[in-house]
């Protein structure tokens, strides 16, 4: 009896042996997972994963690349890179720009962030079958504000509104998306402060944005918080003439390997004026959920070449009349 219960015990020491060295064989394994120098923190657990990496030298990566990785699943529609829009506060930006067909009432994003619908814009109507992707202010369909209105009288738009962050005439606020989620209130429109966040707070803002051109379309780069940039292609910052352009032009191949690591790029989608549409390809006009003081006013991050301009006063320059572009934005949870 005696000798049963010793064999008993030493049964139950090895077991408790054995599971302090599988323990020990896990915690191995998991530091191996999170912790290689050599690539991004990739952990997979039914989730999809996306990283984004410091921007300080090779040799620093490797102590600061934990608290730069971000592991989640990211959002149908969205697009990898994170932004920071505030000192708490980050982002994920969609696919591509807004897109609307009246026939059947239904908001997409475009397929690719190159994508614009250009003259078709000029078909505004209720009954419309082609896609759009300029808007007037606050043209969310919210109280009767369609996103195919066309009229010239600025008293039309956003009903004499200053400020349409967090309501239903934000068109991601009001609308479900059919490829972003098909749900309503997950996306929304930037505030002017967050646009000044991207562009100049964030850390080495001045070197994450650049004039560019994909696919042949000119348009606006703006790199992600911790850019790395990828093997096979090139990058330089700075607002630059696109006529004499050597630089930052990317084949859509390329453009893929920028946007895996999580590159934005806002198209020169032009402006619709009641149903003329110009300036597309040379100039990029995009809301902010911002009006302004002016009644007839609202504030757009404005893009061209070689200038930026965000109106980050309180004086605006657009007519909410306008058809510009729309890129709406979800925040990271």
């Amino acid at each position: 009896m005696c000798r049963l219960k010793q064999i008993s015990m030493r049964l139950c020491d090895s077991i408790s042996m054995g599971k302090a060295l599988i323990i020990m064989l896990l915690s191995s394994l998991v530091s191996f997972v999170s912790c290689s120098d050599d690539e991004p923190t990739r952990i997979t657990n039914n989730y999809n994963y996306y990283y984004y990496n410091d921007s300080t030298s090779q040799n620093d990566k490797s102590q600061d690349k934990q608290e730069n990785t971000v592991i989640g699943s990211v959002p149908e529609g969205a697009l990898k890179g994170v932004f920071s829009v505030s000192s708490t506060k980050k982002i994920y930006f969609s696919q591509g720009n807004l897109q609307y067909r009246a026939s059947t009432n239904t908001w997409r994003f475009a397929d690719k962030q190159y994508d614009v619908i250009g003259a078709e814009n000029s078909k505004v109507s209720s009954t419309n079958s082609s896609w759009i992707d300029l808007f007037g202010f606050a043209t969310s369909g919210y109280q009767g504000k369609n996103p195919y209105m066309s009229s010239s009288n600025y008293e039309d738009y956003g009903n004499g509104m200053n400020n349409i962050s967090q309501t239903e005439y934000d068109w991601g606020v009001r609308n479900a998306i059919s490829n972003g989620g098909n749900v309503a209130g997950k996306w929304y429109t930037m505030t002017v402060k967050e646009w000044e966040f991207i562009f100049e707070k964030r850390p080495n803002a001045a070197n994450l944005i650049s004039i560019a051109k994909v696919n042949g379309m000119q348009g606006l780069v703006i790199l992600p918080d911790g850019w790395v940039l990828p093997q096979g292609v090139s990058f330089k910052p700075g607002l630059k003439d696109y006529y004499s352009l050597s630089e930052n032009i990317y084949t859509v191949a390329e453009w893929t390997k920028m946007e895996e690591a999580g590159a934005v790029f806002l198209p020169c989608a032009g402006v619709r004026r009641g149903t003329n549409v110009s300036e597309v390809g040379t100039s990029g006009y995009y809301w902010q959920s911002d009006g302004v003081r002016v009644a007839d006013g609202g504030r757009e991050v404005w893009f061209g070449n070689s200038y930026l301009n965000y109106n980050p006063g309180t004086a605006g320059d657009f007519g909410r009349a306008s058809g510009i572009s729309v890129r709406l934005v979800t925040s990271v949870m």
